[in-house]
């Protein structure tokens, strides 16, 4: 595509009369300027993890918090949970089911039934590319209100409504639209909608499956780059006389948010795609990893859960239900995910928050001698080791050996003695062997605690006298965590900083964020990680300032911001007047006025360095 912005010079031949001479027939025809015609320029929106729709191997929902009825369970026990001010408690049975459901191997969701598609239908009915189909059509868009007050509509013109929005929710679902949560089709639709005099923005989607490598993904999403490239039919944008012109040069510009920005820079950068991709737009993207993921693997959720009786806390306490409330559940319903895993924070990492900006600070001497010098160490080594690692033990003992739980640090870890002595139910007749040096102290093994598992972290290595057999499936549990590791290590070597030449960073900041994990261990061995020590407003409340900004030129790379960094307290700059929320969180920066409005604003400016296709005649 060239860089230089040259008009459009569009006419046309017209039959005007004939004239007969003799046996000689002649035509009359004159050139009259034809109706400008638009090159199109697809855009494709990559959401960020937990925004893409999964179902499990048998077809049913397994992610979808589109359809209430399949999250009714985690909704209704995290309201209820919420109310009455507890955590999330599961049984090991529950643990158990939970983790089937999780990591079934299921795929991509696209497809809704019958309650969900008439809210999809609605929603088509009520945007602004809905009423360009509308005007193709000649119909008034007022009648979508269905408020005619003094006369009658055209039943004719209801039915084309009603046949309009089905052709229009069909080609969203061939468009990827349906494979990503209603929630983020904000983005997507802002985008559809955009006005140029030159160009037309078919959007597309890019649903996927984020538990799973994002290799595979970024694999998956090199084809559908390719499939909207050899798309010729847009109906929507006209179908007389074809209102639309296709560049034979045709590139794509991708948008993305949170994983889905790590993914598409990998299918760009590494496998290749870079030569089909015009430019890519990332909207708060973990560039190098959060910290709060290392964290959740140490504690669990429970620590950012807010007040119990908070509307923010019923949020919090879903989220618990889900992925797990303590550092045990969280490491059984996490640990086995591949992608989740990738967004750990890599070699790269960089952080702001102190002189020696290092995200991972081991404040205690003895951790310090068995983990070494953490600022020199390969950080996927630690994260598989049985100190400091993802399903290391968090008990010492006094020379830094990992060491059984007593019943008051297992209450304490665990979050078992909500209701008070519950725990003592499950307090054990241990052996003598099994109490070496600490006779009048009581331990937990399996079968005889509420979350027997967690004793010892699942580790690789157990105290003398404590076999894998001691903990079921132990051994398993623990390979297949070390090679979601080694995954992860060969996904980040490879794509490291690297990024498209026309890159455009969105970031947001102004929400307590963990920009820094603190390690500790107390007078009695058992773990410390204090909450409050790694906070700072310097992101958008999951993902640090730092590591969004990273790839910008001066900082890392040689990117470029889109516009100012987001806060609250942010003025629009673009001038587009976008509706939308003000929410500067991680989760909802996709509907969040000032990133679409950023987006928008880059994309026409982009528009500005491309020649839109030229043909003289139609």
């Amino acid at each position: 595509m060239a860089a230089s912005a040259e008009k459009q010079n569009y006419s046309k031949s017209t039959t005007i009369g004939k004239l007969y001479s003799g046996g000689t027939t002649a035509t009359i025809k004159i050139k009259t300027k034809g109706r400008p015609k638009k090159t199109i320029l697809p855009v494709i929106y990559v959401p960020g993890v937990f925004a893409s729709r999964i179902k499990k191997s048998t077809g049913e929902s397994l992610w979808d918090p589109d359809d209430i009825d399949s999250m009714k369970e985690a909704y209704l026990n995290g309201l209820f949970k919420s109310v009455i001010g507890v955590d999330v408690s599961w049984s090991e049975k529950e643990l158990d089911d939970k983790t089937e459901h999780m990591h079934d191997e299921g795929g991509v969701l696209d497809t809704h039934h019958d309650k969900i598609i008439k809210s999809a239908l609605s929603r088509i009915k009520q945007g602004k590319p809905f009423r360009r189909l509308l005007e193709l059509k000649k119909i008034d868009p007022w009648l979508v209100e269905d408020s005619f007050e003094d006369e009658d509509p055209d039943e004719n013109d209801l039915n084309t409504i009603d046949s309009l929005a089905k052709e229009e929710y069909a080609r969203r679902q061939s468009r990827g639209w349906y494979e990503i949560l209603n929630e983020y089709a904000d983005m997507m639709e802002h985008i559809y909608m955009l006005e140029d005099k030159d160009f037309l923005f078919p959007t597309f989607g890019f649903g996927y499956d984020w538990r799973h490598t994002l290799h595979d993904a970024a694999e998956l999403f090199v084809k559908r780059i390719d499939k909207v490239l050899s798309q010729k039919d847009y109906p929507e944008f006209g179908i007389k006389d074809q209102d639309y012109l296709i560049d034979p040069a045709q590139k794509v510009i991708i948008v993305t948010h949170s994983m889905g920005s790590i993914m598409s820079r990998y299918a760009s950068e590494v496998l290749g795609a870079s030569s089909k991709i015009h430019s890519i737009i990332h909207l708060n993207q973990p560039t190098t990893g959060a910290p709060v993921l290392y964290r959740r693997f140490v504690t669990g959720t429970s620590p950012e859960k807010r007040f119990p009786f908070s509307i923010s806390a019923i949020g919090d306490n879903v989220f618990n239900e889900i992925l797990g409330n303590n550092s045990y559940h969280f490491t059984r319903m996490a640990g086995p995910l591949a992608g989740a895993v990738q967004l750990l924070p890599t070699n790269d990492y960089v952080c702001d928050e102190t002189p020696d900006k290092h995200w991972l600070q081991v404040t205690d001497t003895k951790l310090n001698a068995i983990a070494g010098n953490i600022k020199s160490k390969n950080i996927y080594d630690l994260y598989k080791s049985n100190t400091l690692g993802l399903i290391s033990c968090k008990r010492y003992d006094k020379n830094g050996t990992p060491k059984p739980y007593t019943k008051e640090e297992y209450k304490r870890v665990s979050f078992t003695d909500i209701f008070g002595d519950e725990v003592d139910d499950y307090v054990a007749n241990v052996k003598a062997d099994d109490l070496k040096n600490a006779s009048d102290i009581s331990y937990y093994y399996e079968n005889n605690t509420l979350y027997t598992k967690d004793n010892f972290r699942l580790t690789s290595e157990h105290p003398k006298g404590i076999s894998y057999d001691d903990i079921k499936d132990g051994s398993t549990f623990f390979t297949s965590i070390s090679e979601k590791i080694e995954t992860a290590k060969a996904f980040h070597n490879s794509l490291r900083l690297k990024h498209h030449k026309k890159t455009f960073v969105i970031s947001s900041t102004g929400k307590k964020t963990i920009n820094l994990v603190n390690i500790s261990l107390d007078n009695n061995g058992v773990l410390q990680c204090p909450y409050k020590q790694g906070l700072s407003k310097n992101g958008d409340g999951t993902v640090p300032l730092s590591s969004q900004e990273i790839l910008i030129s001066g900082k890392g790379g040689s990117a470029t911001a889109a516009g100012p960094t987001v806060t609250t307290s942010l003025n629009d700059t673009t001038g587009l007047n976008i509706i939308g929320s003000s929410n500067i969180t991680h989760a909802k920066m996709p509907s969040n006025r000032h990133g679409i409005g950023q987006t928008l604003h880059k994309i026409i400016e982009l528009t500005a360095s491309i020649t839109p296709v030229k043909k003289n005649s139609i």
